[in-house]
């Protein structure tokens, strides 16, 4: 699970990627077997912060085909199924969400966010050197995605005001300046 920055701010939504399957060994590199059943979940209220989901996006990495996706939850916990899957092929995952303005959410707070998968598959049986059977196993736990640690940031807006003009009488005109500057620490999200 990949986030998009270290540090995230209250309103302004940002989006961790999910890549699925992804193997230990090689890093980061496909199932060599056909996958099915393949539910995810996410539950967002055990996080450290309070987040709310904004969207889900899903392609098939290889193609960048869209991938159908539901989520079957809620903005909170959110579960979803994912089409079965052939040996070599990933499905990337993106689940959109935004911190939400509450007193939870505090400048500094740090916060991660794991997702959990179960899939099916047939598994060869070996127990003398020969195969012997196949067996057909559902559900199997995947490893959980679990996202670097985020820390949540704020802006901070300094405005400043200035005109050429010194004095003014009643119906006169002048120019003013306003010039706004974020010297905090997070982006500044719809402003006003």
């Amino acid at each position: 699970k990949q986030v998009p920055a270290a540090t995230a701010t209250i309103g302004l939504p940002f989006t961790y990627t999910l890549t699925i399957p992804s193997m230990q060994f090689p890093v980061g590199a496909p199932s060599p077997n056909d996958l099915g059943s393949i539910v995810v979940s996410d539950d967002l209220t055990v996080t450290g912060a309070a987040l709310t989901l904004v969207g889900l996006n899903a392609y098939y990495k290889s193609s960048g085909t869209p991938v159908p996706i539901t989520n079957l939850g809620d903005t909170k916990h959110l579960r979803f199924t994912l089409p079965n899957l052939a040996a070599g092929e990933q499905i990337v995952v993106e689940v959109t969400v935004v911190l939400d303005d509450t007193p939870t959410n505090q400048i500094g707070l740090p916060f991660i966010n794991t997702a959990t998968w179960q899939f099916s598959r047939w598994i060869d049986l070996d127990e003398d050197g020969i195969i012997d059977a196949n067996e057909f196993f559902n559900p199997l736990p995947g490893e959980s995605g679990i996202s670097s640690p985020m820390t949540i940031v704020a802006p901070s807006l300094v405005v400043n005001k200035t005109s050429p003009a010194t004095a003014l009488n009643l119906g006169d005109t002048a120019a003013f300046t306003i010039d706004v500057q974020n010297s905090g620490g997070g982006d500044a999200w719809n402003a006003t």
